[in-house]
């Protein structure tokens, strides 16, 4: 026999049951026990089945990871492209970064985040690799389970492009965002930690700020200079977006990452050669041992200084306030041997703090030497790598 009604309370369900066998009427706190437990018995299902999902995810990347290129001949060989093809000239830049998040970082402790999870780089001292956006979209094809953030910072980078971003490919679970920021590293990040003070407190003033109905009439006025100039200063910036999109694509305005970066790399980075790079190195040190920034960590009572112990790199933290968390591995490139010794020898003096990865070849490095590098050394960009982890 049907029931008449669904039945939710005691009333309902004896009202249901009274045309049947009394003898067969189950007691109500049977019923709900029995609601209670099959609710309890379905979460655990889903959940394990959730598990299983996220397991078999990380088991097919693995794989996926394993099968995937270790050199430029498995690279074009898995392409489909002929060895003659220069396709290595432009993908070294996209490339050596794979090598490093998928191959070098995990065998040092840094695995790649689960399926599904962002992955945020600094990418820093980019000249031409503005020019070769389109290249960086074989990253998110490379890893197409993961959304891609990469920062591209340095003075090199066009005014025109600081604090804009583009998407330069996309995936069915992720994709790839490029956003641009011209100016060093360490005026970025204080740049980028002054955003979000002035954010976060933009944020305190609206909570206590009176509702409409609770203004006087008078506190009304005109708009004064100070908004006649930031009126006049975001049209200039919305012209020179304009002008952006029309030369370059469609691009939006650029986001700060201001949570944990999976890493940082400098490309070609030429340490002795370029003393701005101090500065930046502070700063670079400090994420990569206490994950936070210089200026955060001297904010913070009983921080280490610069030049701390790297045994615990993975599980130490500052105790200032930053932007960005940490610790974070940290890379650099560079053309030549000589130049990749030369930045160990002289970085330990500068900072007390030598390098943990030493200097080794990139099987991803552009495969046409570079000529006019000073040296009669073997040259190439993104040649060597090391840096701290």
């Amino acid at each position: 026999m049907q029931l008449p009604i669904v039945p939710t309370t005691q009333q309902q369900w004896e009202t249901a049951w009274a045309p049947l066998n009394p003898a067969l009427l189950p007691s109500w706190g049977a019923v709900q026990q029995h609601a209670a437990d099959s609710h309890i018995h379905k979460q655990q299902a889903q959940q394990q089945q959730q598990q299983q999902q996220q397991q078999e995810g990380e088991q097919q990347e693995q794989q996926v990871l394993q099968q995937l290129p270790c050199s430029w001949s498995e690279y074009y060989q898995l392409r489909g492209t002929p060895l003659e093809s220069p396709a290595a000239l432009a993908l070294h830049f996209p490339l050596t970064l794979w090598h490093c998040l998928a191959q070098l970082l995990p065998a040092h402790g840094w695995p790649l985040p689960p399926p599904g999870q962002r992955i945020t780089i600094a990418y820093l001292g980019p000249q031409s690799e503005v020019l070769l956006l389109p290249a960086f979209a074989e990253l998110a094809a490379l890893l197409p389970q993961h959304q891609l953030d990469i920062h591209m910072i340095g003075p090199d980078v066009p005014e025109q492009l600081h604090g804009k971003a583009c998407t330069a490919a996309a995936t069915l679970h992720g994709g790839l965002t490029v956003s641009c920021w011209a100016g060093c590293f360490h005026d970025i990040l204080q740049d980028w930690e002054h955003a979000a003070a002035a954010a976060a407190a933009a944020t305190a003033a609206a909570a206590a700020e009176p509702a409409p109905s609770q203004q006087t009439a008078g506190s009304a006025q005109g708009p004064t200079a100070a908004a006649t100039a930031a009126a006049a200063e975001a049209e200039a910036a919305e012209d020179c977006a304009s002008r952006v999109q029309q030369e370059q694509g469609e691009w939006g305005p650029a986001v700060p990452p201001l949570g944990l970066l999976h890493f940082v790399f400098a490309a070609n980075a030429g340490l002795p050669a370029f003393p701005a790079w101090l500065p930046t190195l502070q700063q670079l040190l400090q994420l990569s041992k206490h994950g936070c920034s210089a200026q955060a960590a001297a904010q913070g009572p009983g921080d280490a200084a610069a030049g701390g112990s790297a045994g615990d790199n993975k599980t130490s933290s500052g105790s200032g306030r930053s932007s960005l968390k940490g610790p974070v591995p940290v890379l650099f490139s560079d053309y030549c041997e000589e130049a990749a010794v030369n930045s160990q020898q002289m970085v330990p003096g500068l900072l007390g703090c030598g390098f943990d990865l030493q200097c080794q070849l990139n099987p991803f490095r552009q495969p046409v030497g570079v000529s006019s590098h000073g040296t009669g050394l073997p040259a190439c960009s993104n040649g060597f790598l090391f840096g701290w982890l």
